[in-house]
């Protein structure tokens, strides 16, 4: 592969809509790095702590600078539920090498290459497929961030020790607290452990979790929230990117439905048998149900089953077969 060839990513981010499509792409340009491409990532939303290589750029608004980084690219792909149709299709026509992560909403495509990995995605998205569309779906195309790429080495204890609370990086609906100290209050021998992002809102708030017990991790990059993973039994997640490194750890998950396009990863998993779903956030009886079935997959043989299922679904090499799949669409046996 000629490493001069570059790579623009589109996509959102900030304490609103969550983190999970910026990790995602991050995840999209490390396994294109990987391949010898430079990366760059354009991000909308505010007060998003980047990386290098990355910028905070409106670019839902198509002007000629967007224009020209979007046509001088040799693959663009963009990861948004909030862009037009009608940007998506320009973007589109300005370069022919796009792809769009689109595991939501579902948009009509009528050229380029399509990304949905939610779990039976081959079967259940996109029926009026289109021919000169190159459709990747399904969970074996899931593109984790490099630490997630080694398979994991799992033993089961017959109780859980340690139990992960893990509800994206801005904890939007402020559940980390309350979960977590109902956990502590229910399971006193079990080792609570709450992840939160370096810039949640009322920080004070967690730190006085930490003051009564709990283990509260601020920020923590990707080879730190894979170890962690690997040490827990179990975890409290929502759905999402999250709950796809957590498939891939084997690592079972009692599932809080946060955002209405989680949705569809939580019925897919939880179809499957891998993950077990608590009910929607704002639930009156959420912490009840939340501790109801931490107890239904309390046994480790019941989290053992459930861990061989997330590893078949995801294994960490989705990002090579992702990679390989727009290269071939775009240029053929090169």
């Amino acid at each position: 592969m000629d490493a001069t060839k570059s790579l623009l990513v589109l996509t959102e981010a900030g304490g609103d809509i969550g983190y999970g499509h910026l990790t995602r792409c991050r995840s999209i340009a490390a396994a294109f790095g990987h391949r010898g491409y430079r990366a760059d990532l354009m991000v909308q939303g505010e007060n998003v702590e980047l990386n290098d290589r990355e910028q905070c750029v409106g670019w839902r608004q198509l002007g000629s600078a967007l224009e020209e980084a979007v046509g001088t690219a040799d693959i663009v792909v963009v990861d948004s539920f909030l862009a037009e149709e009608s940007l998506l299709a320009a973007i589109q026509c300005i370069n022919p090498h796009s792809v769009v992560v689109d595991d939501h909403l579902h948009r009509d495509y009528e050229r380029g290459v399509v990304v949905d990995w939610t779990v039976d995605a081959e079967v259940n998205a996109y029926q009026q497929r289109k021919q000169a569309v190159r459709y990747l779906l399904g969970s074996r195309y899931c593109t984790l961030r490099p630490p997630f790429w080694i398979p994991p080495i799992r033993t089961f204890k017959v109780s859980p020790v340690m139990i992960l609370v893990t509800l994206g990086g801005s904890d939007i609906r402020r559940l980390t607290c309350p979960l977590t100290r109902r956990l502590m209050d229910r399971f006193p021998e079990i080792e609570l452990h709450a992840i939160v992002g370096g810039g949640v809102p009322c920080p004070d708030e967690y730190v006085r979790l930490a003051g009564e017990g709990a283990h509260v991790h601020f920020n923590l990059d990707a080879l730190a929230m894979r170890d962690l993973m690997d040490a827990a039994d179990l975890a409290i997640s929502g759905g999402g990117q999250t709950l796809y490194e957590l498939a891939c750890r084997g690592l079972p998950a009692v599932v809080v439905n946060l955002i209405d396009n989680q949705a569809e990863d939580i019925r897919g998993f939880s179809s499957r048998g891998f993950a077990t779903p608590a009910c929607q956030w704002d639930a009156a009886d959420l912490l009840d149900r939340v501790e109801s079935s931490v107890r239904e997959i309390w046994h480790g043989a019941r989290r053992e089953a459930a861990s061989a299922i997330g590893r078949s679904l995801v294994d960490g090499q989705g990002a090579f077969r992702l990679v390989a799949g727009v290269e071939q669409a775009f240029y053929g046996d090169k």
